[in-house]
């Protein structure tokens, strides 16, 4: 297998499902934030992503830090009952 490998594997499955700019980073940013919106530990993303800085899992899920932010807001209806 070549260095890149996993790269080109992955452009190819994106290619096939037709999602555009598939790469692992995506994939990073997408677990991460699904993992925080389903209320996942932070502590415990690291470890499954062997991420040994806390900045890793601001990064990746800051992509999407908004949108959980208002889903959170929604569920959690403060300021509607004002």
């Amino acid at each position: 297998m070549k260095l890149n490998g996993i790269k080109i594997r992955l452009r190819e499955l994106g290619d096939r499902a037709g999602v555009e700019h598939v790469h692992a980073q995506r994939w990073r940013h997408s677990f991460a934030h699904e993992w925080k919106l389903a209320g996942g530990d932070t502590g415990d993303l690291m470890l499954l992503m062997r991420w040994s800085s806390e900045e890793m899992p601001r990064r990746y899920g800051a992509s999407a830090a908004a949108e959980r932010a208002r889903q959170v807001q929604a569920r959690l209806g403060i300021g509607e009952r004002v």
